[in-house]
């Protein structure tokens, strides 16, 4: 017997959280690769973009603090395109700043089991990419390559689904200033009927149903409801139980109309533990976290530091990376045996200890002295660099290199060759922050009149790295009051003699001439790095 009958089926498309509207207007930034990253991101209202951001403070490259910003509305793609992203970084922990007026709930549980699952942190905030500085002419490029943008933190908006997406952070904050709503959940029901044709036979009296076959299909109006079923209710409960957020987010995210939004306060923020501490989201990026004992996780090497296979080649860049590269004295008159020093100029990176090891590996015995000019860097690494030349028993003097061929204002010193020329001076060279402590790896520390060492730090120092840096002089045979020389001025008699005292220098009548110049070839007995 064949029979027609019609069925209700009633589906729920999607759980989806409605949007308050919020005007918000963006900074303008510099440059053409923050222009191209803003017209993909800024607009708060477009689905959710992300992007890689790094500070553009100038003090703390090479290593500096970089974040995901996710700006805009939650999609039922969403989940996808961070996903996407988080392959592009690797192993990378980079905090998520969120910056979304909301959107759909599934998405943004999604998103938040991903951070979680992670162990990222999570902050309400917004950037502002800040283009680049009209010194690094490179940057653009550099930008577009790696898809990195320099930028900076301020205030955000987080409301309706996206503090779902926060939650998932494993550290969650929120500034004063930031903006975090709530309201009810809003299920939009999508309803079709659906036209069968069964085929049924009777057995014992009984129907069976022997096929059964879609007819017809007919949409029905759609409508939105704020009621929550027991099943969604159930959901959201173990949702926020697993994240350790207070189940009685629910009942004040559902005491707010859909129409209103309801700010939480600090106190309420921090009751429902939506956030974790009072702390604003700019510490999680602050360029503090890359100058400690460690280094926060998301302190990252500028992209093309370290690059290998080229160090002993590669030309100086005054304030990039630190490279080192062998140079001999260029002085008239000084050959066949004219002394020879490494140049070590420029910022330390992580990687900077690799280097170094690998040309002094390449050098066998010699012993040549380091000629360092640096701003500091990665107090980590300057601590193993200095280890390094503690090991291989090197002099270490404050002096800059002028290689010959190079101009000051050309990014590459000179084309990459098996060996350099050039002299060295007191004048224009500097030791200051993470430099002192490769200083102090000397077995002989010099520093002239005119050149400039201090300790310095860019910010203040948590008492645990200011322990560690304090043990590691003291392993050097250097007195800790050298962390109080804050002052980078030209050294003159009373400052030297002061360094003296403290032990980072272990002269005060020698400069880096006494290591560089062509005379020194022609005593007896020979020094050490005469004899190339």
């Amino acid at each position: 017997m064949l029979v027609t009958r019609r069925f209700l089926v009633t589906h729920l498309i999607a759980l989806a959280a409605l949007a308050a509207v919020f005007q918000f207007q963006f900074a303008s930034v510099a440059g053409a690769s923050a222009k191209k990253a803003t017209n993909e991101v800024s607009d708060f209202l477009q689905p959710m973009q992300f992007i890689v951001v790094r500070s553009s403070s100038p003090v703390c490259e090479p290593t500096c603090p970089q974040w995901i910003w996710a700006n805009g509305e939650i999609v039922g793609d969403t989940p996808q395109q961070f996903q996407r992203l988080l392959k592009t970084i690797g192993k990378q922990r980079l905090p998520v700043v969120i910056n979304s007026p909301g959107g759909n709930v599934d998405a943004a549980m999604k998103l938040a089991r991903m951070i979680r699952g992670r162990g990222l942190d999570t902050a309400v905030g917004t950037a502002v990419l800040t283009g680049c500085p009209p010194e690094r002419k490179d940057c653009l490029e550099r930008q577009r390559e790696t898809g990195v943008y320099l930028g900076v933190i301020l205030p955000g908006i987080c409301a309706s689904a996206c503090p779902l997406m926060l939650a998932g952070g494993v550290e969650r904050l929120a500034g004063e200033i930031s903006f975090v709503g709530v309201h009810q959940i809003t299920t939009t029901v999508s309803r079709e009927q659906v036209l069968y044709r069964e085929r049924y036979q009777l057995v014992n009296g009984k129907k069976r149903v022997t096929e059964r076959k879609i007819v017809k299909r007919k949409k029905l109006k759609s409508y939105k409801t704020t009621k929550l079923a027991k099943q969604t209710r159930m959901q959201m409960l173990a949702f926020l139980k697993e994240m350790g957020i207070s189940q009685s987010y629910l009942a004040v995210s559902q005491a707010t109309s859909a129409d209103d939004m309801r700010q939480l306060t600090w106190m309420e923020l921090l009751d429902l533990k939506l956030i974790t501490g009072f702390q604003a989201p700019e510490s999680l990026v602050q360029v503090g976290r890359c100058l400690e004992l460690p280094s926060g996780e998301n302190c990252i090497d500028l992209p093309d530091a370290g690059s290998s296979g080229k160090d002993d080649k590669t030309a100086l860049e005054p304030e990039g990376s630190m490279h080192f590269v062998v140079v001999r004295s260029a002085e008239p008159g000084c050959e066949p045996n004219c002394p020879e020093w490494i140049a070590a100029e420029g910022l330390i990176d992580s990687r900077a200890p690799e280097r170094l090891e690998k040309l002094l590996k390449g050098m066998g015995k010699r012993r040549l002295p380091l000629v360092l000019s640096s701003s500091g860097g990665n107090l980590a690494a300057a601590m193993a660099l200095g280890r390094l030349v503690r090991k291989a028993e090197l002099t270490t003097v404050v002096g800059s290199t002028v290689i010959d061929g190079c101009l000051p204002s050309s990014q590459y010193c000179g084309p990459n060759r098996d060996q350099y020329v050039g002299s060295a001076v007191s004048s224009g060279g500097r030791c200051v922050f993470g430099c002192v402590l490769v200083l102090a790896g000397g077995t002989q520390r010099l520093a002239g009149y005119q050149t400039a060492v201090a300790w310095s730090p860019p910010s203040a120092l948590s008492n645990n790295t200011r322990f560690a840096v304090t043990a590691y002089l003291d392993e050097m045979g250097v007195l800790p009051a050298v962390l109080e020389e804050k002052v980078a001025d030209s050294l003159d008699s009373d400052s030297q003699q002061r360094l003296y005292t403290q032990q980072l220098l272990t002269s005060t009548n020698l400069t880096v001439d006494s290591v560089v110049d062509g005379d020194i070839c022609r005593q007896t007995p020979r020094p050490a790095n005469c004899d190339g």
